[in-house]
C-alpha cells in the first residue's frame, strides 16, 4: 500500500516513481491512494488514468460538514 496526500505538489521525481512502479508491479496486489487538489489534473493532465484505477473527485466541505467534523 502507498499513500500520498497533497499530490498537487508533488516532486516530478515522485511522480516518475510512481508512473514506474504502476506500470511494472504486473500481477502483484498494490493500492496506491493519493490525494490532491483540482490542480493535480493542472500539472499532470490524464494522471490516473490507467486501467484499474478509479478516481473521486470530492467537493468541498460546507461550513456546516466542516463544524461537525471538527466536533467529532
Amino acid at each position: 500500500m502507498f499513500r500520498h496526500g497533497d499530490m498537487h505538489d508533488a516532486s516530478p521525481a515522485l511522480f516518475s516513481f510512481l508512473d514506474l512502479l504502476l506500470d511494472n508491479v504486473g500481477a502483484v496486489p498494490l493500492t496506491v491512494i493519493v490525494a490532491g487538489r483540482r490542480e493535480l489534473f493542472d500539472v499532470r493532465p490524464g494522471w490516473g488514468d490507467r486501467p484499474g484505477a478509479t478516481t473521486m473527485q470530492l467537493a468541498p466541505l460546507s461550513e456546516a460538514e466542516t463544524a461537525q467534523l471538527v466536533a467529532a
